[in-house]
């Protein structure tokens, strides 16, 4: 078991969300981006998404890359200063 994202579908749409929690299993409303090696997963970033533990010696990489509008203005996450001018 060498892990996967978890997302909470539509939870980008309130802002009252801080994390997970155990409300997210309760109420059985997360859902596990389990995939094959190689797979791509295309989510909103602003989703609660976290990456559940790796269980195995095997490591297990990730390349994320980032897509934002122009009008989209990251602050919850990273701050409100630009990395990149």
């Amino acid at each position: 078991e060498v892990g996967y994202t978890q997302f909470w579908p539509a939870s980008h749409r309130s802002s009252k969300f801080l994390g997970f929690g155990p409300v997210a299993e309760i109420s059985d409303s997360t859902f596990d981006g389990i995939c094959n090696a190689g797979d791509g997963v295309w989510y909103d970033y602003r989703l609660l998404h976290r990456g559940m533990p790796n269980n195995s010696k095997i490591t297990r990489p990730v390349l994320q890359i980032v897509f934002k509008k122009r009008w989209y203005v990251e602050r919850a996450n990273y701050g409100e200063e630009k990395i990149i001018r």
